[in-house]
């Protein structure tokens, strides 16, 4: 054997004059071979630029000195090319690109992908992660995918008190978010500026009522402000089975169906806020007073309870009249 196996050596023959030819023909070899960083790949003609132990992998169309040597890597050495045959497992760093490749036994590849990745400090995917941003991802778009049944998406915060949450941007200022901010509830918010933010919808974690807290007054507000429908052991001022509403820091309920049964901690019915066509039918003929000597609800009186009453008012009034 007059070559090594793996790198194609010479080796120095017994009694071999001038040795030092060949051992320097070894070195020199190896020197092309070992760290292999090629300066680019696919020219075709040599470069005229070259010096001694720049290296280059030739195209697949190869003409002038690098003729019939397609796909091989030309070794500047001495002045003149030397040309070195790739075996599978070879390693090459390509300067033009910044790029690793591999030589699976046909073609230069990537490395292969590790088949576990545990324990990163960061990850940058065409992005640069950092202490805040740990893994960061520049890319049009992000799947998940199944891989045989149903996928999740889990944040998980340390305690109640902190946030699990998406936060959405424009330029990398917050625009909406929504998760358990602050609490274990579910909380939808938004903001024009990334800086005043404005909560929208709010559902109890314990309850799962949910608080709609847009104001109804303004253009395309929802339909109610904090308005819920009560049930057992729910906030203070409603009943179970009443519609339950908070007016500044008050709350108050009311029942629907038949007549309306006003249940408040604080206020009244507005001024004029019962229109005729919403009280209870009367009887024909009669007349919504209390003919009681006492505070009641009223009643339905007829025209002779009417006069009744209105003559015992006539009498109370003349004996009064008197008495004065």
């Amino acid at each position: 054997m007059s070559d090594t196996p793996n790198l194609v050596l010479p080796y120095i023959a017994a009694a071999q004059a001038q040795k030092h030819v060949t051992h320097n023909e070894a070195l020199s070899l190896i020197d092309g071979l070992l760290q292999l960083s090629i300066v680019s790949r696919g020219l075709n003609v040599p470069s005229g630029t070259a010096i001694d132990g720049n290296r280059f992998l030739i195209g697949a169309a190869p003409t002038a000195e690098w003729l019939n040597h397609p796909g091989q890597i030309a070794l500047r050495m001495e002045g003149a090319w030397r040309f070195l045959i790739p075996r599978k497992g070879w390693q090459m760093w390509v300067e033009a690109e910044n790029i690793l490749l591999v030589f699976d036994g046909t073609n230069w590849v990537a490395p292969p992908a590790p088949a576990v990745l545990q324990n990163l400090s960061l990850l940058g995917v065409n992005a640069t992660a950092d202490a805040t941003n740990k893994v960061s991802v520049n890319s049009s778009a992000l799947l998940f995918n199944n891989i045989g049944n149903g996928v999740q998406i889990k944040l998980n915060k340390n305690a109640s008190t902190d946030t699990a949450s998406l936060l959405y941007q424009s330029n990398f200022s917050g625009r909406a978010e929504m998760g358990t901010t602050g609490d274990d509830g579910f909380h939808i918010k938004v903001s024009p500026d990334g800086a005043t933010w404005k909560e929208a919808i709010a559902i109890d974690a314990t309850s799962a009522l949910v608080s709609v807290l847009a104001n109804p007054a303004t253009p395309l507000g929802i339909a109610t402000k904090q308005y819920v429908d009560a049930t057992a052991g729910c906030a203070p001022g409603g009943t179970a089975g009443q519609v339950q509403f908070k007016n500044g820091a008050a709350f108050g309920g009311f029942t629907l169906g038949g007549d309306a049964t006003l249940n408040t901690t604080s206020g009244a019915l507005t001024l004029n806020a019962l229109a005729n066509s919403k009280l209870a039918p009367m009887a024909a003929f009669s007349f919504k007073a209390n003919a009681t000597n006492t505070a009641t609800s009223p009643q339905d009186l007829s025209v002779d309870q009417s006069l009744i009453a209105l003559n015992a008012h006539g009498q109370i009034h003349a004996r009064m009249l008197v008495m004065g």
